[in-house]
């Protein structure tokens, strides 16, 4: 399928974006309304938490199953069902009348949000010429990072001065109008829904849901429940179990979930892996930022929110040239470059003392990440096959969720283990301090290894489904 015309590619960048923005946002906008949730119903913070929790668990699991619908029902379509979907779970945790039809609401909206990521991935590339494709996923980035940005302060506001339920409302008339304009695309391109050859294998759909939904909420929960506890064991081994279970339907499906074919390719390989590894940091850094400013730095609360603005900036700033830099770099160089941006971030976090260089350190992170995400989500998507690329959205993102998921728990883990190993030769302040120096050089060499990554296995070649998508 040709790219269609330039005025349709803007709307179809418009509709990605809105995707992109309201899953963002509504990652973000509830943490600071929690409490306020939690009066209203007379409910615990604990049990309020999974308002939360169930949204990101529950659009985890949605999409691996997405991607291959979407495939079959046509991106345009999918993507019209994914908007209508995720406004009625909006309104419905709108007009929530308990906590559990608040957390039975939100884990609705959550799966509906991961139709949306799926399809505005897939979109893109059957609908924006390759040429301006880094730039159009550098909107999306942009306009996720504002949305995660804008959660926390959006929040804050409606809560105190109108009500806790309109953060969930705000959302109706961009989805009803991004809706309308998805099924208007669907209809222009005459979609329809292909004919079912090859039967859905329910148990490979019900198994990988089991095995994502179980090991986010041991990763999210693990740590108040304790690792070695029968809550945090026993997720673990379920999830075992059931991705055993998925990968063995997969390897006699006939029409699998996973993008298997599609790794051949080089291009795509390379982005899983590279993706893969820096999400792993990126979510360790973003855990790291808030307690090394409050627990080491003694920042406060305000200051923590000005202070993360100087990562949050930079990196919407880097996201809206990244494209033009791919261009005229070359993906290997634009995508090292950026590595060792985080690189020289990560080295001044670990050793600023001053808070003008620490300031520094956050915005040169966040310079990597918006000139590193972009250029590699178009590679990845341009080289998937046009009746191929739902399938593929779906397993890149699943594997940048359980990537980030892991980053959390690792660098949590790696901080808290050296702070009390360090404890032994030093006071408690120094073996903090330490230990998140030492975190950030992890970090480093992450960034070093994906730099070098990037160079020394280039993609020899893009395919002629890259060149003529």
């Amino acid at each position: 399928m040709t790219a269609v015309t330039t005025g349709s590619g803007r709307m179809a960048i418009w509709c990605a974006a809105s995707a992109a923005f309201l899953t963002g946002l509504d990652g973000s906008v509830v943490a600071v309304s929690l409490p306020t949730i939690s009066q209203g119903f007379g409910s615990t913070i604990g049990t309020a938490t999974w308002v939360t929790a169930g949204y990101m668990v529950a659009l985890s699991c949605a999409l691996l199953p997405s991607g291959r619908l979407l495939d079959r029902c046509g991106p345009w379509r999918f993507f019209a069902w994914g908007f209508i979907g995720f406004v009625l779970a909006s309104a419905g945790c709108g007009f929530s009348s308990s906590v559990v039809m608040l957390i039975v609401m939100r884990c609705l909206q959550g799966l509906t949000a991961g139709m949306l990521i799926v399809s505005a991935f897939a979109v893109i590339p059957r609908s924006v010429p390759e040429a301006e494709r880094a730039g159009a996923f550098a909107t999306l980035t942009v306009l996720a990072s504002l949305g995660v940005s804008l959660g926390g302060p959006v929040g804050g506001i409606l809560s105190q001065y109108a009500s806790w339920r309109w953060i969930f409302l705000i959302n109706l008339p961009v989805g009803l109008i991004a809706a309308r304009q998805a099924k208007c695309f669907s209809i222009s391109l005459q979609e329809h829904i292909q004919a079912a050859d090859r039967p859905i294998d329910l148990i490979s759909i019900m198994s990988s849901v089991a095995a994502l939904g179980s090991a986010m909420i041991g990763l999210n929960r693990g740590d108040t429940w304790g690792w070695t506890s029968p809550y945090a064991l026993g997720f673990g081994i379920f999830s075992l179990l059931a991705a055993l279970l998925f990968l063995h339907r997969e390897r006699l499906s006939a029409d699998p979930l996973l993008a298997w074919d599609a790794m051949s390719a080089p291009v795509i390989r390379r982005g899983f892996i590279v993706a893969a590894v820096a999400y792993l940091y990126f979510a360790g850094l973003q855990f790291l930022f808030p307690f090394d400013l409050v627990d080491h730095r003694h920042f406060s609360s305000s200051q923590v929110g000005g202070a993360m603005l100087a990562y949050s900036l930079p990196l919407m700033g880097a996201g809206a040239v990244s494209g033009r830099m791919s261009r005229t770099l070359g993906l290997p160089w634009s995508q090292a470059l950026a590595m060792l941006f985080v690189l020289a971030g990560s080295l001044v976090l670990a050793f600023a003392s001053e808070q003008l260089a620490l300031l520094g350190g956050m915005a040169g992170c966040g310079i990597g990440f918006g000139l590193f995400t972009s250029p590699n989500n178009a590679a990845v998507m341009s080289a998937a096959a046009p009746g191929d690329q739902g399938r593929v959205a779906g397993s890149f993102q699943a594997v940048v969720r359980v990537s980030i998921a892991c980053g959390v728990v690792l660098f949590e883990a790696l901080h808290r283990q050296l702070s009390l190993m360090l404890q032994n030769r030093y006071n408690a302040v120094a073996a903090d301090a330490l230990a998140f120096r030492s975190s950030y050089l992890t970090g480093a060499v992450l960034c070093l290894l994906v730099a070098v990554f990037a160079l020394y296995f280039k993609p020899t070649e893009i395919s002629s489904v890259q060149r003529g998508a």
